[in-house]
């Protein structure tokens, strides 16, 4: 029925025709079909997105290196859970980083090594690691090949300030046997020391407390087989230490 002319409708009554909404309403109040539209498109724009990236990470130039996955001590055997595969950019991919972590498995650092630093062969031992050292003029004297001997030092204070690359001379409290020289020794050296051998290479030590029942008072040296021998057999008898000798005794920062 119609409204007598000059009369209102009562705003307060219902609307005589039920689900009718105005274009304003509508539009900012989407039916549940619209909404689900809406959730879809959505979802697949994330998809799409997703995948994009994916293809530019697998398309990037950047070599491949073998980082930490977590921080590992001197003398550990790397595992697979200790490694990650990342992509590094070629300012950041130093002279004879690992491009696989078959490569790293198995292996033993030389020195402490914090997580996300790129592992180079410069950190492992390896078959070329002690030729590397000694392959300098000094060792070319036809003392034999390059090899590596265990010492355990009469003093374990020393070990903490030996580091990977250091050059040191072997000394001994008693009879240094056959090519030792008493004379070589220095100044400030008791004349009852002998030196045993010289341009020793620390390849690894233990620092004290370190690696359980070992003994935490060894070092690894890289020498000539021959110098090696020696040292190997004097340490059975008599007391060794060390003193710093190469480039970090006359105040380098680091062995060369």
């Amino acid at each position: 029925m119609r409204n007598p002319r000059g009369t209102r409708r009562d705003s307060t009554k219902p609307d005589p025709r039920p689900g009718w909404r105005s274009p304003v309403t509508r539009a900012l109040t989407p039916g549940w079909r619209r909404s689900r539209a809406i959730r879809r498109s959505t979802a697949l724009l994330l998809v799409v997105s997703a995948a994009i990236t994916a293809v530019f990470s697998t398309r990037s130039d950047d070599p491949w290196a073998v980082t930490l996955a977590r921080p590992v001590t001197a003398g550990a055997e790397l595992s697979r859970e200790d490694l990650d595969l990342v992509r590094v950019p070629p300012g950041l991919h130093p002279e004879g980083t690992l491009e696989s972590v078959d490569a790293g498995v198995g292996r033993i650092v030389v020195t402490s090594v914090d997580p996300g630093q790129v592992l180079t062969t410069s950190l492992l031992i390896d078959p070329g690691a002690t030729a590397r050292m000694l392959g300098g003029a000094e060792h070319s004297s036809g003392r034999g090949r390059p090899t590596l001997v265990p010492l355990r030092l009469a003093e374990p204070a020393v070990v903490p300030f030996l580091v990977h690359g250091d050059t040191v001379t072997v000394l001994s409290a008693g009879d240094g046997g056959p090519g030792a020289d008493s004379d070589a020794v220095g100044p400030g050296v008791d004349a009852g020391f002998h030196v045993i051998a010289t341009g020793a290479r620390v390849i690894l030590t233990a620092p004290p407390g370190d690696r359980g029942g070992q003994s935490a008072a060894t070092v690894l040296l890289a020498l000539p087989e021959e110098d090696a021998r020696r040292v190997a057999a004097v340490s059975l008898t008599s007391p060794v230490t060390v003193v710093l000798t190469g480039p970090r005794a006359a105040g380098a920062e680091k062995p060369v």
